[in-house]
């Protein structure tokens, strides 16, 4: 359908053209707020405040590392809670070969802003326990994360590979390792692109030989790898997810109006 303008007339109103149409379009932007690690002794819980920011499309992960120095390690009796609220398993965990080690990996949609408190809940009164706490903003809430993957080995190279992933979404690897005394050394493996490192925390009495480490790295498509490096072999139950990320609709402009 035409104007109904000459050439001269539609130069005389091209000032005051306007963009009245749009589309959707999908961006994306996961970002690391803020982490933290508890540690506890035989038969406690490794927990305590954290605190968290505020608004939409927030994620808080709860990644628990169990060490059992009389047998086999136990799966917790309950799933941590955030703030009262119960978190959501990201598959069922992971112990070691030998037993001595157990890594596990928990989500909180929108959790409550402000301090609130981590609780965990041991299995048995000889496990020693670390837990990391961490917030991420602009995650999906109807289905935060992918397929899990887990590494049980005792090794120098913590090769968590094959980690479910898509351009834009943003992996993250709990790594729970059976430490030497003094502690065993964790880095970020040199193959680009290089993860980040958010935590890298030894349980205080070194005697308990545990440490745990927060990882993190873009997404590619298909699977990514998160590969870190030990000074000394030793045992690890760690688990790699990735986050998705949330669509946002941006105004896009299409078409014109003429204003007179």
């Amino acid at each position: 359908m035409g104007l109904g303008l000459g050439n001269g007339e539609l130069m005389h109103y091209l000032p005051f053209l306007a963009i009245i149409m749009t589309v959707p379009v999908a961006s994306y932007g996961q970002t690391y707020v803020n982490s933290t690690t508890f540690e506890a002794e035989a038969g406690s819980g490794a927990g305590g405040s954290f605190s968290f920011s505020s608004g939409a499309n927030r994620i808080a992960i709860v990644g628990r590392c169990i060490r059992e120095n009389g047998g086999a390690v136990a799966a917790d009796t309950a799933a941590p809670t955030v703030g009262g609220s119960s978190t959501t398993q990201i598959g069922s965990g992971i112990s070691n070969s030998g037993g001595v080690m157990r890594g596990e990996l928990y989500y909180l949609k929108n959790p409550s802003s402000g301090s609130q408190t981590i609780a965990t809940f041991p299995a048995a009164s000889s496990d020693r326990n670390m837990t990391v706490v961490a917030e991420y903003t602009g995650v999906d809430q109807t289905a935060p994360v992918r397929a899990e993957t887990t590494l049980s080995l005792a090794s120098t190279a913590l090769n968590l590979d094959a980690i479910a992933s898509a351009v834009g979404d943003l992996v993250i690897a709990n790594f729970c390792i059976r430490s030497q005394n003094p502690h065993t050394t964790i880095a970020p493996e040199g193959t680009a692109p290089t993860s980040t490192e958010r935590q890298d925390v030894g349980h205080t009495n070194v005697a308990s030989t545990l440490k745990i480490a927060l990882y993190e790295e873009a997404g590619a498509a298909t699977s990514t790898n998160i590969r870190a490096v030990l000074d000394l072999a030793n045992q690890t139950a760690s688990i790699g997810v990735a986050l998705k990320p949330v669509a946002v609709t941006i105004v896009r402009p299409r078409g014109v109006v003429i204003f007179p």
